[in-house]
């Protein structure tokens, strides 16, 4: 009897559901994806590797990545350490100008001559320097730093090649940041063009700026209007004198944002009795840089209202309406002090959105419409004043995250999902016009929500790291008709993926698979294949040499590429470095790259791999023109191949393992769940595989043949086809097909056949 599996779309799924042979997801589920991701489309493939990229700045403190997108060109995953941020930005660390070397000894420490500003402790890259050649392509630690010269702390250069000339050596681009290691998993952050706004509980609110690969800023945000206030006001009175005492105040108008000043007052004065066009008040007052027009507001009863605008310093108050609906704004910052300081960041219709703080935990504050760092009010209130509001909830409660969709603002708390929307008829929320709802009683951890389309993914749970993954997919018939979010648990059928363990960081990226990337607190990597509108959420798990512990998605190359944090153990010590998964695009074999914290070597042939340090006293795997190399240790930073070769992938060998469900069957013919089974081989057929073996255990693995009518001394091809493979085994109840590929090649099952005997 064969048993087709023609989809992997069901993903991992539970032991408890083994049972539940009627639900859909049965037949296209397995019970073992390691290292592997499902296709949208349906198929299954083992993960590419990952490319290493830098050691973080300190090994012996956990770091963070955060991504920054400006455009493809310009997008960057930060790393975030103890005090500190660096940058990555095309699969390299970002370093600033060239500073020329004049000089090495050929001593211990290495003294480098060149004229610099550095300071102990900074790196530098070294590169282009002629006779001592073994400086070249290295990263360094500065130390005894002189106007004139640095040491590279801890290299000998004794027995290295005297220097002849050239050379240069560039800083490792560094920001100090105020954010502590512990307090980095809670620091929350959204971006509007190339402006970064960061929060954290413990901290004054921020904008981190970049203007360039090399050249970032981090501020603490003050809420006041950026455009200055007039100076040096004064009234004359122009025509018969008079005894009424009269009181003006004056701002000034941005010429670029439209944006409105402080007040500046202009001082009390006795005017005309009676104000006409010939007996009038003169105001002056010297103009305000970048201000287009100003506006003018008269006293009235204790109040200043709107009297008229003027692009000149000089404006004649000729006994003009004075309109108290329309007053002079008011200064207000509600983040100021230990304890207001906002711990959630959000953006929302031409707004930025502050909230979570210690004190007012479940207090939201919009800042004004098009003035993301104006919280100024006016009385009465207009529609573009800055806008606050409370959520009602519980004591205990915190609001945690922020996400804007179409017209509602979503504000995610520890206890709950809910929304805010403009009210009425107006189509903003405004100071007047904001309605509070609830989409789901679904607490959010810290772990930032993702949205995919018209859904939300969130993580929830008890306490601040969350365990479960829930959908809220937007449903044109909740919420009386006027749409809203369904809440559903992406984890149900999955459980035992989440029992136990807790998410921290997480992922998403669109292109090409629609993969979400959750890092489990063991190191491991949740997967989850996640395309809504086909009802595709199947989860499979990635594991490496060590642990993942931080990762962010950016755009590269016409693909959103993951980069990571993984800890790791080399030459026996414990190391954090960030690594980048390749591609998986790929025509030739040559070019498939599946060793992890590997590098490329692509040149004239060579028998000698060097630069890999970062891989110092481990056994590495290599693909070398398409030839697999096991076995090799690295030693003094190289390795010795047994043949020259031109592309050589170098790394950590993994592995992918799959495992089928029990091969039990129920249709109108049979009941095969308690009768015994042995299974006698297995059909895949495959795409662009190479290297795979299966059976009815891991330790019962029949290999697959590599090679079939390849010429002497090429390569094995990659096979796209269906592929039996005989398996021994004996009578079971339960039957499962396991499937390994083989540690640096690729694989891709497209249908798995068992063909099954059963029992009486």
């Amino acid at each position: 009897m064969d048993i087709p599996q023609i989809s992997f779309g069901g993903g991992i799924i539970s032991p408890a559901t083994y049972a539940r042979v009627d639900l859909q997801k049965f037949g296209s589920a397995m019970a073992e994806m390691t290292n592997f991701f499902v296709h949208a489309e349906g198929g299954t493939s083992n993960r590419a590797g990952t490319e290493f990229v830098k050691e973080i700045k300190d090994s012996t403190q956990a770091a963070r990545l955060i991504p920054f997108k400006f455009n493809e060109e310009q997008a960057y995953a930060l790393e975030f350490g103890d005090q500190y941020m660096r940058v990555v930005n095309g699969g390299a660390i970002v370093v600033e100008s060239d500073l020329t070397i004049t000089g090495a000894s050929q001593a211990n420490p290495v003294v480098l001559s060149v004229a610099n500003s550095l300071t102990n402790g900074d790196e530098v890259f070294v590169t282009g320097v002629v006779g001592m050649t073994e400086l070249n392509g290295n990263f360094y630690t500065v130390a005894n730093q002189t106007a004139g010269t640095i040491e590279l702390l801890g290299v000998d250069g004794t027995a290295y090649t005297a220097y002849a000339s050239g050379g240069t050596a560039a800083r490792v681009f560094t920001l100090v940041t105020p954010y502590l290691e512990a307090e980095l998993f809670k620091l929350k952050f959204r971006q509007s063009n190339d402006v970064m706004y960061k929060t954290h509980a413990n901290h004054a609110q921020r904008k981190l700026s970049r203007t360039g690969h090399d050249a970032w800023t981090l501020d603490t945000i003050t809420f006041a209007p950026t455009q200055v206030a007039p100076t040096s006001p004064s009234i004359s009175n122009e025509g018969a004198a008079g005894a009424v005492t009269y009181q003006y105040r004056i701002t000034a108008v941005s010429e670029e944002t439209a944006e409105e000043s402080l007040v500046v007052d202009v001082s009390t004065a006795t005017g005309n009795a009676t104000l006409s066009a010939t007996n009038f008040n003169r105001i002056t007052f010297t103009a305000a840089a970048n201000a287009e027009s100003y506006n003018i507001y008269k006293e009235d009863n204790g109040l200043y209202g709107y009297i008229g605008t003027t692009e000149t310093t000089t404006f004649d108050d000729t006994d003009l309406f004075v309109d108290l609906n329309d007053t002079a704004p008011k200064a207000r910052d509600p983040f100021s002090g230990a304890g207001n300081y906002p711990a959630a960041v959000g953006l929302h219709e031409q707004r930025t959105v502050w909230g979570g703080s210690d004190n007012s935990p479940l207090t939201t504050n919009l800042s004004q419409t098009g003035q993301y760092e104006n919280m100024n009010v006016s009385s009465p209130t207009k529609d573009s004043d800055a806008v606050s509001f409370r959520i009602p909830e519980d004591e205990g409660t915190e609001i945690r995250h922020y996400r804007s969709f179409e017209d509602r603002l979503l504000i995610f708390t520890s206890a709950a999902a809910r929304n805010v929307r403009p009210g009425g008829d107006v189509d903003a929320i405004t100071p007047s016009s904001k309605k509070l709802g609830v989409e789901d009683y679904i607490g959010s951890s810290h772990t930032p929500p993702i949205i995919v389309k018209k859904n939300i993914l969130m993580v929830s749970g008890q306490g601040e790291r969350g365990f479960e993954v829930h959908s809220l997919g937007y449903n044109i018939q909740q919420d009386s008709g006027n749409g809203g979010y369904i809440g559903s648990d992406l984890t149900v059928l999955a459980r035992h993926l989440f029992e136990g363990h807790t998410i921290g960081e997480w992922a998403y990226a669109h292109r090409p698979f629609k993969l979400c990337c959750a890092v489990r607190n063991d190191g491991k990597i949740l997967v989850l294949t996640y395309l809504q509108e086909h009802q595709v959420f199947a989860w499979t798990t990635w594991e490496t040499d060590g642990e993942f512990e931080s990762i962010c998605s950016i755009p590269e190359d016409q693909e959103d590429v993951f980069y990571v944090i993984v800890k790791r153990t080399i030459n026996g010590n414990s190391v954090r470095y960030i690594e980048r998964l390749h591609t998986r695009s790929f025509t030739d074999v040559e070019d498939a790259f599946f060793v992890d914290c590997g590098l490329t070597y692509d040149g004239a042939a060579t028998t000698t791999i060097s630069g890999l340090d970062h891989l110092e006293g481990r056994t590495v795997i290599v693909l070398a023109d398409g030839h697999q190399i096991k076995d090799l240790v690295v030693t003094a930073g190289s390795i010795t191949l047994p043949n020259a070769y031109s592309k050589v992938h170098v790394g950590l060998e993994y592995s992918g393992t799959l495992e089928t469900l029990p091969t039990d069957v129920i249709n109108s013919q049979q009941n095969t769940i308690t009768r015994k089974k042995n299974i006698k081989k297995v059909s895949l057929r495959v795409l662009k595989t190479r290297g795979m073996s299966s059976g009815p255990s891991l330790s019962a693995l029949e290999i697959v043949p590599a090679r079939s009518d390849e010429l002497w001394g090429d390569p094995a091809k990659l096979k796209s086809k269906i592929v039996s493979i005989p398996i021994s085994g004996d009578w079971q109840e339960d039957k499962s097909v396991f499937v390994k590929s083989e540690p640096g090649l690729p694989m891709t099952i497209l249908s798995l056949t068992p063909d099954v005997d059963v029992g009486n």
